[in-house]
């Protein structure tokens, strides 16, 4: 649909129709649309115009050719302003095939403003701009001038950051993804360029003849990135390297990025891999941030982007760049711990065969009583009604302490609420202090009002202490992994001396309930009671 957007706009200015006319050509014609903001105050006019005056119908609106083709226009021409002012990539759909390039499990109205979409790739947005051309023209919306709506979009598309960020990213993400995919089918990494002013033309710096020189190509990449000679929004240069990880040096995809104006932004990131050999698999290993000129709470932000940028290229040889991925090595995380894992792992193979032999006797031993002070309308009591699914049939999964009443820091009898972080993520198996920052991080909200759009649900969640949510699924911008928020009950007789003393614990989860609870401590290995004794969890 991107040729029929660009159609409809050169038709418009030269002073022409399409197939089936403009509804309101005249009033169009002199508005004179050429994408200067005094057009915008004109557009405002016409609408107004046309709403008081011609009183359209919705039939005349949606149901006529005339008519469509004027609202596909003003919804063209809004998103063009858009795009002039702020760089962004868009690219036009109808609902059908734009659900197919969303997410899995996104959704769109099916209705005739959704009929036209415009996709944001870098930015995963989805715009509709057509519901807001019809409330000006048929009056039955909230009525904003066109200039806000144009600052309304660019904030959306500006949310994680300037456009030409995000934009940058995007396409860093498929740079580093044609290049792996090159690799992973035996081929080489030749020095490559992409610019914001050909996205869809990439540069190769070496043809592959014998006697080319590899570092007059990077010279020569690196010159035009520093030079920007066609004055694009950003510029990448991809080439062959190697990088350190633990002591071991391995293959990567170096890919550097700038991007130019006010605020401009350079990195290099490395995307490191193991080449098939001696008959061992092709790897992909987690990408490295290298260098940045800015913190890496923005760039972080940016992750999204990147992750879209990777999935957007189709690899044509039979596998994809998620197959390849080992999950054991994640950008930023720490290395694995081996004696938590091993602690877990014994807990849930002793735990399998305890399961089997459950009976009501000891499921009423191990179960803990509603406390005297829980009303009967405390969603609380859902974990109570949910004890004995969680104890026979739970996956054990490690669990991380947010907040908890006072009360249990101390000796004492009482039974208390508190907050948590989990993941089914095998990643955290041996990681469970990941976890436990991720808590901290999201206790460092409490009774603050975040920056972040994302993260004022996740404040709310903490500063609450009445709040009894469960199954809080959290945004991408604290982890990249699945991971979950749940109010639970600290039961003293499930927890070693019946104290809280540690951060971290492993807890039942099940996907029939949103419930969580302690996994009782009597069935804890001894090396997981040690520990916790110790103060390492």
């Amino acid at each position: 649909m991107n040729e029929v957007a660009k159609s409809f706009l050169e038709t418009y200015a030269r002073g022409g129709e399409v197939d089936g006319g403009w509804l309101f050509a005249k009033a169009l014609q002199q508005a004179q649309l050429d994408y200067s903001d005094k057009s915008l105050w004109r557009l405002d006019q016409l609408l107004k115009a046309i709403r008081e005056r011609g009183k359209p119908s919705r039939e005349a609106i949606q149901e006529t050719m005339a008519g469509r083709n004027f609202s596909s226009l003003l919804s063209y021409y809004m998103i063009e302003v858009v795009r002039r002012r702020t760089g962004a990539e868009i690219d036009w759909r109808d609902r059908n095939s734009a659900l197919a390039e969303m997410p899995k499990g996104a959704q769109l109205p099916d209705t005739p403003t959704a009929r036209l979409i415009a996709l944001a790739p870098a930015q995963g947005a989805a715009l509709m701009p057509l519901i807001w051309v019809e409330a000006q023209v048929l009056g039955n919306g909230t009525l904003r001038d066109a200039e806000d709506f144009v600052a309304n979009l660019i904030a959306m598309l500006e949310q994680n950051g300037p456009v030409a960020w995000a934009a940058g990213m995007y396409s860093l993400g498929r740079l580093a993804s044609y290049q792996m995919m090159m690799a992973a089918d035996g081929g080489s990494v030749r020095p490559m360029m992409l610019s914001s002013t050909a996205p869809y033309t990439w540069e190769i710096l070496m043809a592959g003849f014998p006697g080319e020189d590899i570092d007059a190509a990077l010279s020569h990449g690196a010159n035009r990135l520093e030079s920007n000679p066609n004055s694009a929004i950003w510029q990448l240069l991809s080439y062959d390297g190697m990088m350190d990880i633990n002591g071991v040096s391995h293959d990567s995809v170096m890919v550097i990025l700038e991007t130019y104006g006010q605020s401009p932004l350079r990195l290099k990131m490395a995307f490191p891999y193991r080449p098939a050999k001696d008959g061992h698999p092709f790897v992909i290993l987690k990408p490295r941030l290298l260098n940045a000129n800015v913190e890496n709470e923005p760039i972080s932000k940016l992750g999204s982007s990147l992750e879209r940028g990777i999935q957007s290229v189709k690899w044509v040889f039979g596998t994809t760049w998620d197959e390849l991925l080992e999950d054991e090595d994640q950008l930023g995380g720490a290395p694995g711990d081996l004696q938590k894992e091993q602690a877990i792992g014994k807990l849930r193979s002793a735990y399998e065969l305890a399961q089997k032999r459950f009976n009501p006797q000891i499921l009423a031993s191990v179960s803990a009583p509603t406390p005297p002070w829980m009303d009967k309308r405390d969603a609380l009591n859902e974990i109570l009604r949910q004890q004995s699914l969680l104890l026979q049939e739970g996956k054990i999964v490690w669990g991380a302490l947010i907040q908890a009443n006072k009360l249990l820091f101390s000796p004492g009898r009482d039974d208390c609420p508190a907050l948590l972080v989990y993941s089914a993520d095998p990643y955290f198996d041996s990681r469970p202090q990941e976890l436990r920052q991720i808590g901290h991080s999201i206790f460092s909200l409490k009774d603050t009002i975040p920056d972040h759009p994302e993260l004022e649900e996740v404040a709310q969640l903490v500063s609450d202490k009445m709040d009894r949510s469960m199954n809080f699924r959290l945004p991408h911008v604290l982890s990249n992994r699945e991971i979950r928020a749940a109010a639970f009950m600290v039961f003293r007789k499930h927890i070693p001396t019946g104290v809280l003393t540690a951060g971290t614990f492993p807890i039942l989860i099940h996907p029939s309930t949103d419930a969580v609870m302690i996994v009782p401590c009597e069935f804890w290995p001894i090396e997981l009671i040690v520990l916790w004794k110790e103060g390492k969890l």
